[in-house]
């Protein structure tokens, strides 16, 4: 199965130049008291991903071992405290509702994968697959809007 799963751990707030606004105080904590917190989450149920998957894959019982044990708890933990997440400005509520989704999409292909080994269903795989593409394409767009609008606000993401 292509990894197709992206994660957000690679964001960090740097530095504001100039004063702050609402917007940018929202930025700020979202990314640095809401999002960076949760993030181990993702990453380690992507980095479990990652080592049964792509060039990484020896057979479905260990992909499902995985699945099983720590990507799916992970990642079904920080898609819930991502939901959790309510910015105060409608500028970082929309691209928030972006990444909720995209995330959402990616741990509904999880799911659907464990089906998919579970019953030996190509149909499944494919599934997963659409899901993981859609998923992937709803996180790079709350990437791209989140710079956007860091930009717009004086703030620096920086990777990390």
């Amino acid at each position: 199965m292509k990894k197709a799963i992206i994660s957000l751990g690679f964001f960090l707030m740097l530095a504001l130049v100039g004063c702050s606004n609402p917007v940018q105080d929202d930025l700020l904590s979202y990314v640095n008291d809401e999002l960076i917190p949760i993030s181990q989450l993702e990453v380690d149920a992507m980095d479990a991903y990652a080592s049964v998957t792509g060039v990484n894959y020896t057979d479905d019982y260990t992909l499902y071992d995985v699945l099983e044990v720590t990507v799916l708890p992970n990642y079904e933990d920080f898609y819930e405290k991502l939901n959790l997440i309510t910015p105060k400005t409608e500028e970082v509520k929309e691209i928030h509702d972006i990444y909720v989704e995209g995330v959402g999409e990616q741990y509904q292909a999880l799911l659907t994968l464990r089906v998919a080994i579970e019953t030996q269903s190509l149909d499944e795989v494919n599934a997963a697959n659409e899901k993981l593409m859609s998923g992937t394409q709803k996180i790079n767009d709350f990437r791209f809007q989140l710079q956007k609008l860091a930009g717009e606000n004086d703030v620096e993401l920086e990777d990390f």
